[in-house]
């Protein structure tokens, strides 16, 4: 399954020509640039890979809440019967989902509220109040067909300063859905997991993938045997959110543009714009492809 992809932009935490302009002011000879060289590459790779990749809005800035917290008010439901893992409800996953985000310790939080209504998630800012966010099956996407996509997430957020307003995560009510650990069983999908990744995107997480890194991670857009979060997963959030909230910079929108943003370019350019400052980023889970 592929995990809802989105070409946001992103720069790794760190590059080669980075780690070679730090050395760029000193005179070396060419023997001793070859040599110094071969030593960055060495240390290079004899270091962990990180390559985390934030969400990002027009403006550049990363997408993050400008609080301490925010809401995941899940909808999902009880299963017809236990699932894999033990739990009765697909509720409960949701809510340990969001206890792993929170177990890491940076100065974020998910407060998860079992029931309730969703208003509407499909417009920007939503009907629900800022930070009130439902986690939904659903037939469709805000209208889209799912297709082979197995969840989504839509975020609105506002356009200069990066910061979210509402997020909403719709999971295809017609996948098949259970609740395990350990490697996929193909085609049963693991909603815990997914939901881990998805909640990654409402903090601000892209897909470090889909910018030519290789690493083990949660967001990464390719569902695999990892069920839990990764290094790179946890040190995206420390970047985003520190060990305290992340000041929204203060920034202001210009007021008079959003953008609705999918990873399948509709009609004409690609770009609705509307008059109320705010964004909105679409992210897609794809079903994993038997091999």
């Amino acid at each position: 399954m592929t995990i809802d992809g989105i070409p946001q932009g992103g720069t790794p935490a760190l590059s080669l020509r980075q780690a070679r302009s730090v050395f760029a002011p000193f005179a070396l000879s060419k023997p001793g640039r070859a040599a110094l060289l071969v030593a960055v590459l060495l240390t290079a790779l004899a270091l962990p890979s990180h390559a985390f990749v934030c969400l990002r809005s027009s403006s550049g800035a990363c997408l993050h809440w400008g609080s301490g917290g925010t809401t995941l008010r899940t909808l999902l439901g009880p299963s017809r019967r236990v699932l894999m893992n033990g739990t009765l409800t697909f509720d409960q996953n949701a809510i340990g989902a969001a206890a792993d985000w929170n177990a890491v310790g940076a100065g974020f939080g998910f407060n998860v509220v079992v029931a309730g209504s969703a208003g509407d998630p499909c417009s920007c800012p939503s009907s629900n109040p800022p930070g009130d966010n439902p986690v939904m099956f659903s037939s469709s996407a805000c209208g889209g067909g799912f297709g082979d996509v197995v969840a989504e997430t839509q975020t609105c957020f506002d356009r200069e300063s990066g910061e979210l307003v509402n997020a909403a995560v719709f999971m295809n009510s017609s996948a098949t859905w259970d609740a395990y650990d350990g490697p996929l069983i193909f085609p049963i999908n693991d909603i815990r997991r997914v939901l881990l990744h998805e909640f990654g995107h409402v903090l601000g997480l892209a897909h470090p993938d889909d910018f030519g890194q290789a690493v083990v991670a949660i967001m990464n857009s390719q569902e695999s045997n990892v069920y839990r979060l990764q290094a790179d997963d946890v040190d995206g959030l420390f970047f985003l959110y520190g060990d305290g909230p992340l000041s929204s910079g203060g920034g202001s929108s210009d007021g008079n543009t959003c953008a609705i943003v999918t990873d399948r370019p509709p009609r004409g350019n690609g770009w609705f714009w509307m008059t109320v400052g705010l964004a909105a980023l679409v992210a897609r889970l794809r079903r994993m492809q038997r091999r």
